[in-house]
């Protein structure tokens, strides 16, 4: 996970989508922890909102030891041995939650980006290398976000 501090608490995963969180300055990021969403304009709305305004054209997830839990400063290091490499940044996501046990549908900021800023349905993907496996065991998240897990 990456992004803001609590994003376990409000997105569940943010994956790569989340990384853009980084190009807001400091003082907006502690904001971000501090104070919950505005009622009405969810983590994941401001998630889409940077996407859509700064364009991400190749993503590159290194999932060699991924994080499971309350990440990323809370979470416990899992070992993946994946790594994804994608330029449609939802279809990078959607694979990646897979991958770790997630129904990529249920993650709110993968289904609505898939809406217009990629594809987060595995049929449609042009996938080469290795089949998206879920793991024997899904990663754990904050109680919150149990109905990620694929049944």
């Amino acid at each position: 996970m990456t992004g803001y501090r609590n994003a376990a608490l409000w997105a569940g995963i943010t994956l790569s989508i989340g990384n853009l969180c980084g190009v807001c300055n400091r003082r907006a990021i502690r904001m971000a922890e501090e104070y919950p969403p505005l009622e009405g304009h969810s983590v994941q709305e401001s998630i889409l909102d940077l996407c859509a305004t700064v364009p991400i054209h190749f993503v590159i997830a290194d999932g060699i030891l991924a994080m499971e839990g309350n990440g990323p400063l809370n979470g416990t290091p899992r070992p993946l041995g994946k790594i994804v490499l994608s330029n449609d940044t939802v279809a990078a996501d959607a694979t990646c939650a897979r991958l770790m046990g997630f129904e990529s549908d249920r993650i709110t900021h993968i289904r609505e980006g898939s809406r217009f800023l990629g594809n987060s349905l595995p049929e449609r993907l042009d996938q080469v290398g290795e089949t998206v496996n879920a793991p024997a065991a899904p990663f754990e998240v904050v109680p919150e976000f149990q109905y990620l897990h694929a049944r």
